[in-house]
């Protein structure tokens, strides 16, 4: 009964440790889902300038060759 006893608090430890193992991970995960997250949002601002900018730019273009054309 006495080893049985002790297997029971090892088995209690164990599950412990991965507990705490499973828990650690899930907020590594969620540290990093985060991180992307504003990673993501980021690029997303950096993309809409760039689309802004390049369209803004072809604009430019296309009015400076419309100008020629006409002097």
């Amino acid at each position: 009964m006495y080893y049985l006893l002790i297997a029971f608090n090892e088995m209690e430890h164990q599950h412990r440790k991965i507990f705490q193992i499973q828990q650690a991970q899930e907020e590594k995960i969620e540290h990093i889902q985060r991180k992307f997250d504003e990673l993501e949002e980021s690029f997303g601002g950096i993309l809409a300038e760039y689309r802004y900018f390049k369209n803004r730019t072809a604009d430019l273009e296309h009015q400076v060759l419309t100008e020629n054309l006409e002097d």
